[in-house]
C-alpha cells in the first residue's frame, strides 16, 4: 500500500510539473502576442506621424474668400442694414410660401458677439398651412445667406374647414420663429 501512495504522489507531482510547464509556455505565448500587437500599434502610429510630417512640409496655399463664401453672410454696409435685409428675406419667404405675416422684429445686437461676425436675430409670427410651412422652412434653410432656426413654435389655429373634406393641408398653423443670421464686418 505504501508503494501505491508514493507512486500516486510521484504521479501528482509529475502532473503538477507538467501543468506548470504548460502554464509558463502559455503565458509566454500570450505575452509575445501582446508585445507583437503593441509593436504593430507603434508602427501604425509612426506611419501616421510620418504622413502628418510630410503634410506639414507642403506649402500652404493662400485661399481668398470666394463669392460663395461671401454669400454665406448677410449683406449690408452695417449691422442695421444686414438686419433689414434678413427681415425682408423672412417676409418675402413667408409671402411666397402662401403664409400671412402678422409681426416681425429684430432683436437688439449682443455686445458679447465676436467683432468679426455679429449675430442678427429676427423673430416673426405668421400663419401657414402645412405645405406652406414646409416650403418656407426648406427655402429658409437651403438658400444663401445661411440662416439658422433658433426656435420654432407651431400651433394649430383651429379645426380644418369642413368643406375641404377634413384635409390636414388646409388647416391653418400659427408659427412663431426666431432665426439667426451672421453679418461679417469688412476687414480693416
Amino acid at each position: 500500500m505504501k508503494d501505491l501512495f508514493t507512486s500516486s504522489r510521484a504521479g501528482g507531482a509529475l502532473a503538477l510539473l507538467v501543468l506548470a510547464i504548460f502554464l509558463i509556455v502559455g503565458g509566454l505565448i500570450v505575452g509575445k502576442s501582446i508585445v507583437d500587437a503593441k509593436d504593430l500599434e507603434a508602427d501604425a502610429r509612426t506611419a501616421e506621424l510620418q504622413a502628418l510630417q510630410k503634410r506639414v512640409q507642403l506649402p500652404v496655399r493662400a485661399v481668398a474668400p470666394s463669392e460663395e463664401a461671401k454669400n454665406a453672410f448677410l449683406a449690408g454696409a452695417n449691422l442695421a442694414l444686414a438686419a433689414n435685409t434678413l427681415q425682408q428675406r423672412i417676409a418675402s419667404l413667408i409671402d411666397s410660401s402662401g403664409g400671412t405675416l402678422a409681426t416681425i422684429g429684430v432683436d437688439p445686437p449682443d455686445n458679447n458677439d465676436d467683432v468679426a461676425g455679429l449675430r442678427v436675430v429676427v423673430q416673426a409670427r405668421s400663419e401657414f398651412d402645412n405645405d406652406g410651412l414646409q416650403k418656407f422652412i426648406y427655402q429658409l434653410e437651403s438658400e444663401r445667406p445661411f440662416v439658422l432656426v433658433d426656435t420654432l413654435d407651431v400651433r394649430r389655429v383651429g379645426e380644418g374647414n369642413a368643406q375641404d373634406g377634413g384635409k390636414q393641408n388646409s388647416q391653418r398653423l400659427t408659427v412663431n420663429i426666431r432665426v439667426i443670421g451672421y453679418y461679417r464686418r469688412a476687414a480693416r
